[in-house]
């Protein structure tokens, strides 16, 4: 099994006061070098591990499964909803959309099961440092927020699942996964889908 969830984007920002000044910009606003960063960071990243860790399932009997970490999804949103800002980190996030429906079909005949996770909002390091006022964190919905580990419970689920086959190629809600397969967050709530 094989979990992506790498995402080094950010990394175009001198700090997060960059970054989340740049977040309402126009693209043509934004620094050029943000589509290396972007495509490096999230896409290629998913398609590089992926790529090794499907021929080591291809070779096995029994297949395997690759789980992928996406954003920004929205079920049943038109088509152009997903331009969001900035547009190549919206890009990027529907690249990796699309990897994974293609891994997905390509995956079947060696019994490769590939699913997309939407999980809600993390409090990934990075969100705890930025939202560090009360005041932030209500502005935010930090309440709402779900630990890294919320996700990862969701991967094992779905790897303990023998008919993971039939979530492949679709994204997922972690909110969903988890009231379908019965576990909470570290602390013991179900957390649903995020809304701000």
């Amino acid at each position: 099994m094989l979990a992506n969830a790498v995402w080094g984007a950010a990394d175009a920002n001198q700090s997060m006061d960059d970054w989340m000044a740049a977040w309402g910009k126009p693209f043509w606003e934004q620094p050029t070098d943000g589509w290396t960063h972007m495509m490096a960071g999230g896409p290629y990243a998913n398609y590089l591990m992926s790529a090794h860790a499907a021929r080591v399932m291809a070779r096995r009997k029994k297949g395997g499964l690759i789980v992928g970490v996406t954003d920004g999804y929205v079920d049943g949103a038109a088509p152009d909803a997903a331009a969001m800002e900035p547009l190549l980190w919206s890009l990027s996030h529907q690249c990796i959309n699309l990897l994974m429906r293609g891994m997905a079909a390509q995956g079947k005949t060696k019994k490769i099961a590939v699913v997309t996770l939407m999980p809600g909002f993390m409090r990934t390091e990075r969100v705890v440092r930025l939202l560090a006022t009360d005041a932030l964190k209500q502005q935010f919905g930090f309440a709402k927020s779900e630990s890294t580990e919320y996700v990862g419970r969701a991967v094992a689920a779905l790897a303990s699942d023998r008919d993971v086959a039939k979530k492949s190629g679709r994204i997922h809600f972690v909110a969903d996964l988890a009231a379908e397969y019965g576990f909470t967050d570290v602390d013991g709530r179900l957390i649903p889908r995020f809304a701000p």
